[in-house]
């Protein structure tokens, strides 16, 4: 398997649920290292991923890159649906054009 962290965001999610403290604890605890990026902002890392949680409390993005993209795009689909997340993801390859999109939002 290839953990080569692309140099692109491939992945781009926003949540109605949970709200981004509850995603970023949950993210942690999941294995992701999580840094303080801004006042509001954070990065988070694990072997696969270079992830951005930020925008409002409510509402936050999920943004980043993904290694193995379709896998490991789907483990986070998985993890997601795990904990009833409200959320729509996409995945793109390095040309910008849309892989694969779910959308949870109900």
């Amino acid at each position: 398997m290839n953990n080569d962290i692309p140099e692109y965001h491939n992945f781009y999610s926003f949540f109605n649920s949970p709200t981004k403290t509850e995603l970023r604890i949950f993210l942690e605890q999941n294995g992701w290292t999580i840094r303080k990026e801004s006042w509001n902002d954070f990065e988070c890392t694990n072997d696969w991923s270079e992830l951005y949680l930020h925008a409002d409390e409510i509402n936050p993005l999920l943004n980043g890159a993904i290694a193995n993209s379709k896998i490991n795009y789907q483990k986070l689909v998985d993890l997601f649906c795990g904990i009833n997340a409200k959320f729509q993801a996409e995945l793109y390859d390095k040309d910008k054009i849309l892989l694969k999109s779910d959308k949870i939002l109900v």
